[in-house]
């Protein structure tokens, strides 16, 4: 069985990818002229943003779980 702390590690690995995801599409998003391609790239940060704002959710249900 998994601890609160291995949960709450996994998640920290998880925001880190998601935040670094999040800056990768953005930094493409920049690079490219094409603005369909632009606005693809856009709408993947965007969700890279969500994602990232779930696991900080899911952080903080397990630390208030735990208090």
């Amino acid at each position: 069985m998994l601890s609160k702390e291995d949960y709450q590690e996994h998640l920290n690995q998880m925001l880190e990818l998601e935040e670094n995801m999040e800056k990768m599409y953005e930094n493409l998003a920049k690079r490219v002229e094409d603005k369909e391609i632009k606005n693809i790239f856009r709408k993947i940060r965007d969700d890279e943003q969500k994602h990232a704002a779930l696991v900080r959710k899911m952080k903080k249900m397990i630390t208030e779980e735990s208090n």
